[in-house]
């Protein structure tokens, strides 16, 4: 799909393809969004929506390539606040100083998943890059090459301020030397690197199906996946709805947590860290806060979104008791219809739900109280689908109430 964006002085024309998280991918100076067609598909296929575009004055954007750095910095900012949700940008060369550039801003800082420099340094060596462009003298003379080279300390300012999590991507030839890599290093403490061997500078280009396999594994990281969580969390006012154990937004967290000590795949984790975005028996959402399966297919996976959505509607008094059985159910407490459940959601489901009641009760004495016996024999029937982890926890907390005065 074509979508066009307005900005300052631009129409930027991109590409999208899939849906899913989102990754943002800014070309180097001089090429097309088309540079990233392979890359974007393989994106799409691993679940991810992939949104290529034309930075101004190249391919069909409008604007001109010399109207400065900042405008192209601008540009990214515009298309963030468009398409919402909370990417991950990726930007080479070029791409990557417009980056560095827009998420010095706070407010787009705060709404991407993290950044992902390709072949891209704040401080490029001069000499370096003079060499690169004596292969295309016209690319060398532009007024943006000498701009950059003049702005160090700003891109070096930006890349200090990054609190998001950060990748840089080398080339297996790369324009970038061992002294700037430890200097970035030194300036974003949480920078990640990878190499692709057999690239030049244009690693897009050179090599695409290694570059999408890097993208794809950062994109898939926990760092990544928590930052994208947690600005959904924030948007939808979670801190400000209260929950045993101080707000919504911590239990959520801390649910996730649990799951991740645990042991189980990336999908429930961020299942768990998301299990009330549409509402449940026991925590009932304001209308405004409910999310809508668009937003949530913007910050997790499809499959963690199936999970959420079925927790969401578990009529917990007559599913629960078929969970131990030969026949595990999930009735709809919205209808009353009966789902069948796979033993893949069947073990998924006891271990959301045994994270989530002990965190509750262990947070609320009243309801541990009131529930905890009850629970305790219940779990006990569901051992055998928890992990081992989980089963470690839960005898934990059945011994921890047993020895509460």
């Amino acid at each position: 799909m074509q979508i066009v964006i307005q900005s300052t002085g631009a129409e930027l024309c991109a590409n999208v393809v899939g849906t899913g998280p989102e990754v943002i991918l800014l070309h180097a100076g001089g090429e097309r969004r088309s540079v990233w067609s392979p890359i974007a598909n393989k994106l799409a296929k691993a679940g991810f929506g992939a949104v290529s575009l034309d930075q101004r004055g190249h391919g069909e954007s409008s604007g001109s390539a010399e109207d400065g750095i900042d405008a192209f910095g601008a540009d990214l900012t515009r298309v963030v606040d468009h398409r919402g949700g909370c990417p991950l940008v990726v930007g080479a060369s070029l791409g990557g100083f417009a980056a560095l550039l827009a998420l010095r801003r706070n407010d787009c800082q705060h709404t991407s998943a993290g950044l992902v420099l390709i072949d891209v340094v704040p401080d490029p060596e001069p000499e370096t890059v003079r060499r690169f462009f004596d292969k295309t003298p016209a690319r060398g003379s532009s007024p943006l090459v000498a701009e950059i080279l003049h702005r160090v300390e700003d891109f070096s300012q930006a890349a200090r301020s990054l609190r998001l999590p950060v990748l840089l991507v080398l080339a297996g030839r790369s324009v970038v030397g061992s002294e700037q890599v430890e200097r970035l290093r030194i300036a974003v403490p949480q920078l990640q690197v990878a190499t692709v061997k057999d690239a030049g500078h244009l690693v897009a280009r050179d090599a695409p199906e290694a570059l999408a396999d890097v993208l794809i594994s950062f994109a898939s990281s926990d760092a990544v996946r928590d930052r994208r969580i947690d600005a959904f969390i924030q948007r939808a006012g979670g801190s400000e709805l209260s929950h045993p154990g101080g707000s919504l937004s911590k239990h959520l967290h801390r649910v996730g947590d649990t799951l991740r000590r645990w042991g189980v795949d990336a999908t429930l984790v961020d299942a768990g860290r998301l299990h009330a975005a549409y509402g449940t028996q026991g925590f009932a959402l304001p209308a405004n806060e409910v999310a809508t399966k668009d937003q949530l297919l913007q910050t997790v996976s499809a499959e963690s979104n199936r999970l959420i959505s079925l927790y969401a509607r578990c009529d917990r008094r007559a599913s629960f008791a078929t969970w131990s059985t030969e026949e595990p159910v999930l009735v709809d407490r919205s209808n009353g219809t009966t789902l069948a459940l796979s033993e893949g959601d069947r073990i998924s489901l006891i271990a959301l739900t045994v994270a989530n009641e002990i965190d509750v009760l262990n947070h609320d004495a009243v309801l541990a109280t009131t529930h905890g016996a009850a629970l305790s024999n219940l779990f006990a029937t569901w051992r055998q689908w928890l992990p081992p982890a989980g089963n470690k926890e839960l005898d934990d907390w059945i011994t921890g109430r047993d020895h509460t005065p």
